[in-house]
């Protein structure tokens, strides 16, 4: 009996075994599932994260394709003026818009004490002034030299404009060509950029260089720099120019001194009031589009053109 009570005794506890450790197996089973699901649940919200991320985070091509010409905050937009009849006004009316355009400007408006120079402003009371499109389409002396919007207002009320292209007698007229502004070759675009102090100005050319057969002059004016004090200038790059004269802007430094007066380059016998004198230095042809010329300026003589500038100015015809 008790060799019976023994045999059963053994295979309870057989019996205990093997189901303790099916409970224990299945437990294990079901461990390794809720890890397996929660590991997934990590990675996927790691993931999304990491997505997220990448969405909110700008590629840095993104960003340099954004910031193209200049750091847009350490940037300044210079507005162009359009151009005005002065033929007929008196010389206080003509100051009282330089005055104006010098205190309006988003560079120069803090000379509060600015007066134009007498040396650049020579000009007299009710003369002509050469008008932009006369000169251009039929050229001077003709009875209208004066009728219309005045070439050198383009300077005179966009005193940021350290140099400036003088519009040549074309007399496209008298070819039978058309006559527009695009042939004044003003710039459309201007701005200022405060980390490396230079003024950049976009001209557009296209029309009149296809117009000329590639055969483009430049002739440049100055007065705006002569009158704001910077008196020397020197070109550091002048790409697709080719000059008129050996000794030119690109290879020694050029004192400026240009000014207005009464003068006899319109054709008429009282005269015109206009800019003088013609400088061989500022004489050039654009060889191909885009052409590009990079101008430092100085108020004192510098002791050489590798001496920090005063003022930078960058030229863009294209």
């Amino acid at each position: 009996m008790l060799n019976k009570n023994y045999g059963i005794f053994v295979v309870f506890i057989i019996a205990l075994f093997i189901a303790l450790f099916i409970d224990l197996r299945m437990a294990e089973h079901k461990t390794s599932e809720i890890q397996n699901k929660f590991g997934i649940k990590e990675q996927k919200e790691e993931f999304q994260i990491r997505e997220s991320d990448r969405k909110e985070t700008p590629k840095k091509s993104e960003t340099e394709e954004k910031n193209t010409d200049i750091n847009i905050s350490e940037s300044v937009n210079i507005p162009i003026n359009s151009i005005i009849e002065f033929s007929g006004m008196s010389v206080d009316e003509i100051l009282s818009l330089r005055k104006k355009a010098v205190n309006n400007s988003p560079l120069f408006s803090n000379l509060s004490d600015y007066k134009p120079n007498p040396d650049v402003f020579q000009i007299e009371d009710g003369l002509q002034w050469i008008s932009a499109y006369e000169i251009s389409c039929n050229g001077a002396d003709q009875p209208n030299i004066g009728k219309g919007p005045s070439r050198e207002s383009i300077a005179i009320l966009n005193p940021e404009l350290m140099y400036y292209v003088s519009i040549l007698n074309y007399a496209f007229s008298k070819y039978r060509m058309p006559c527009s502004p695009t042939d004044y070759l003003m710039p459309h675009r201007a701005f200022y950029d405060k980390n490396t102090n230079t003024i950049t100005v976009h001209i557009s050319a296209d029309d009149l260089y296809e117009k000329l057969h590639g055969k483009m002059r430049v002739i440049l004016s100055d007065a705006n720099a002569h009158d704001l004090g910077y008196n020397y200038a020197s070109a550091v790059n002048s790409t697709n120019i080719r000059y008129k004269n050996d000794f030119n802007l690109s290879n020694q430094i050029i004192q400026t001194r240009g000014f207005y007066h009464r003068g006899g380059s319109c054709g008429l016998p009282e005269g015109c009031n206009n800019y003088s004198p013609y400088e061989s230095s500022y004489d050039f042809d654009i060889t191909a589009l885009p052409a590009i010329l990079e101008i430092k300026l100085w108020k004192n003589y510098p002791n050489s053109t590798s001496e920090k500038s005063d003022l930078n100015y960058r030229m863009i015809f294209e």
